[in-house]
C-alpha cells in the first residue's frame, strides 16, 4: 500500500519536472528569457558584497593556491 503512494508521488514529481523542462525549452526555442527564481526578501538578503563580509575571513594562502590552479594548463612535462 505505501509503495503505491511513493510511486504516485514520484510519478507526479517527474511529470512536473518534465513539464517545467518543456516550458523552459520552448522559451529558449522562441528566444525568450527564462523566468528567474523569486526568493523571499528574508532569504534573498542583501548584495553579494554584504554577504561576503558576513562570511568567514578570506584565507590569503588559499586564494594564492586557487590562482595557481586556475593558471595551470594541465600538461607539464
Amino acid at each position: 500500500m505505501w509503495y503505491d503512494v511513493v510511486v504516485t508521488v514520484l510519478a507526479v514529481g517527474m511529470v512536473v519536472c518534465w513539464r517545467l523542462g518543456v516550458r523552459d525549452g520552448m522559451r529558449i526555442m522562441h528566444n525568450r528569457e527564462l523566468e528567474k527564481i523569486r526568493l523571499p526578501e528574508k532569504l534573498a538578503g542583501g548584495s553579494a558584497e554584504k554577504r561576503q563580509e558576513q562570511d568567514a575571513p578570506v584565507d590569503e594562502a588559499l586564494q594564492e593556491q586557487l590562482k595557481a590552479i586556475d593558471q595551470y594548463d594541465g600538461w607539464k612535462v
